[in-house]
């Protein structure tokens, strides 16, 4: 799972991610889903996406001041991968493979792109939460997956779209659809 940034890739940790500013175009490669966090009678049903962050021992977690404050505030999750191979049932014996998840709290808190940017989220479902698409502000282009997708499938999407996609960064962007993401704004 990578997040590139202006000259660079990182790994999508949440140190990393919480500097995200002023990008042109972010495209990021992760697992992503949907859930609800039930607490004190109220609901809060979200989309997550997974990030290379590993959930930490909770006596180290609650000496993290901003990661105790961004759970607290639903910016960040906990995620379980189910179909990770290590997580599947008659492995009880392992531990499960919980990794912290960002959701579009984060995203509004943390992260800002330049006017007219492009944001990539190669992640299953991305595109159907129109709130986690709103909470990338200013990009002019937004592009994810609209329905669950395998990582295999996942694999040529950057080479395609950067060969065979232009996005116009005008008050009308546009790509041309192949019917495998989405475009929606």
């Amino acid at each position: 799972m990578r997040t590139v940034t202006p000259g660079k890739s990182e790994e999508a940790t949440l140190e990393a991610l919480r500097t995200v500013k002023g990008d042109g175009i972010f495209y990021i490669r992760t697992h992503g889903g949907k859930a609800s966090v039930h607490r004190d009678n109220s609901t809060f049903d979200f989309y997550g996406l997974w990030t290379s962050s590993e959930v930490l021992d909770p006596l180290v977690e609650e000496q993290d001041s901003s990661l105790v404050a961004d759970l607290l505030q639903n910016r960040v999750v906990y995620m379980l991968f189910r179909n990770d191979f290590w997580n599947q049932p008659g492995r009880p014996f392992l531990e499960k493979n919980r990794h912290y998840g960002i959701t579009r709290k984060f995203v509004a808190e943390y992260m800002s792109f330049a006017d007219h940017s492009l944001v990539y989220v190669d992640a299953c479902n991305g595109a159907t939460f129109p709130q986690f698409r709103a909470s990338f502000k200013n990009a002019s282009v937004f592009v994810a997956w609209d329905e669950r997708t395998t990582m295999g499938a996942m694999r040529d999407t950057p080479g395609t779209c950067s060969t065979g996609c232009w996005a116009r960064t005008d008050s009308r962007p546009s790509l041309p659809s192949s019917g495998r993401s989405s475009t929606r704004r």
